[in-house]
């Protein structure tokens, strides 16, 4: 089964279960940049849809790798299905301002400043993940024009990364 079947498969399961979630990864940003390759589907899902999600795949084969309140993973055969669940406020917004993108039945994505400040903690837990740091470069440059960079300065705030904001801002 392709990443694009798979999708369709998850996505017709995620609408059925009413699971309150957006793509994110890799997949996220072949919406909101320049595509790339991926081999996997990430998710931001509803904390309180833990269960029902982690009941859903098992159901469709999936096998648990990992499984905790604030993340999971799970592989079937090649493929492979990661799930951040919001727990905090930022994470809580970035689902409710996820949005259906047109064309795809039920597929809801992040909003690319989610994806950008999602990359930006990801890439600020471990500074060996340059694919996040690309990820980020690559969105400001194809959504300048349209981002909330004061929304966007307080995430690079958070984490510290003022510097890397400037960098990225400096036009």
């Amino acid at each position: 089964m392709s990443l694009d079947e798979q999708l369709r498969e998850l996505l017709v399961q995620l609408r059925d279960e009413r699971v309150n979630y957006a793509l994110i990864g890799g997949l996220a940003m072949n919406v909101h940049a320049r595509p790339r390759a991926t081999a996997d589907i990430d998710l931001l899902v509803a904390a309180s849809d833990h269960d029902l999600l982690c009941r859903l795949l098992k159901r469709l084969s999936y096998v648990v790798l990992d499984d905790r309140p604030e993340l999971a993973s799970f592989v079937r055969g090649g493929q492979r299905v990661d799930a951040l669940f919001a727990t905090g406020e930022h994470a809580k917004e970035f689902l409710t301002e996820s949005r259906l993108i047109e064309g795809v039945d039920g597929l809801r994505v992040v909003t690319p400043e989610a994806l950008i400040a999602l990359k930006l903690q990801a890439f600020n837990d471990d500074p060996r993940r340059l694919q996040d740091l690309a990820d980020i470069m690559g969105l400001v440059e194809h959504n300048k024009d349209a981002l909330d960079v004061e929304r966007l300065r307080g995430y690079f705030e958070i984490f510290q990364r003022l510097e890397l904001f400037d960098e990225l801002f400096a036009q």
